[in-house]
């Protein structure tokens, strides 16, 4: 699972589901609610993605290095060598 705090979290489903923030906010706070506090702002906010049929933990095969966040596992980096300078000591 990646370690995304809730903002991230927020900014990820309103930009895939092009609902609002308070919108998204509504529906987290509501499922926080209706499970009696049992779990966290950023497990409803898991839930809610869930539901909207987005994948907050699927990772793409192909990301940017600027891309790669703590948490993720088994990344494969693919770069080019620009530029090759002495060995020093």
């Amino acid at each position: 699972m990646l370690n995304l705090n809730y903002d991230q979290m927020l900014e990820f489903i309103c930009k895939e589901s092009g609902l609002s923030r308070s919108q998204v906010e509504d529906k987290v706070d509501e499922k926080v609610a209706r499970l009696s506090g049992l779990v966290s702002r950023e497990g409803a906010a898991h839930i809610v993605s869930n539901e909207l049929g987005l994948k907050i933990a699927e990772i793409p095969s192909k990301l940017k290095i600027q891309d790669i966040i703590a948490g993720m596992r088994n990344v494969e980096v693919v770069g080019r060598v620009r530029q090759i300078y002495e060995t020093r000591e």
